[in-house]
């Protein structure tokens, strides 16, 4: 794996948190728009209201047209995704030593500078960026022999990019 794709990855890993929080938002939007009346009619027996007969029918019939269960299970499979890749990262990251674990964290996870780590780790600057790239190709390399089909890992990365 390149150094360019491992460091994607490492930007994709850092998004995912936010990702997952937007997808879940469209479910919860999806769901409070076409199901809230659908999942909690009135089951007393008694009439309510004036409207028409079979108003949780009818919403029914509104959120299988609009395609809400599709669109639902599309965000539900998103979720999916994203948390298996998540997971791959951080088994890959946890297969690192600390040093090289913290330099990535840090400066794809926190965005610290080249300056914040080195005074972090208290090493110059350029023996903090040799570890950075030996830490890259250690990642690639955890990456590459641990998750299946990382090519496609790679390609979400590079779409979310």
């Amino acid at each position: 794996m390149t150094k360019d794709n491992a460091k994607k990855i490492l930007v994709y890993y850092a998004n995912i948190p936010d990702m997952i929080k937007a997808h879940e938002e469209i479910k919860d939007y999806v769901e409070k728009k076409y199901y809230d009346g659908v999942k909690s009619p009135m089951l007393s027996g008694m009439p309510h209201g004036s409207g028409s007969g079979r108003p949780t029918e009818t919403m029914g019939v509104r959120a299988a047209e609009s395609g809400a269960g599709k669109r639902m299970d599309r965000n539900t499979v998103a979720i999916d995704v994203l948390g298996s890749d998540q997971e791959a990262i951080e088994n890959a990251l946890n297969s690192l030593c600390g040093k090289y674990k913290r330099i990535l964290l840090w400066k794809y996870v926190s965005e610290y500078s080249w300056v914040k780590i080195a005074t972090e780790l208290e090493q110059p600057c350029s023996t903090v960026r040799n570890w950075h790239d030996k830490a890259l190709y250690k990642l690639g390399e955890n990456l590459e022999q641990d998750v299946m089909m990382v090519e496609e890992l790679v390609n979400r990365a590079n779409r979310a990019h």
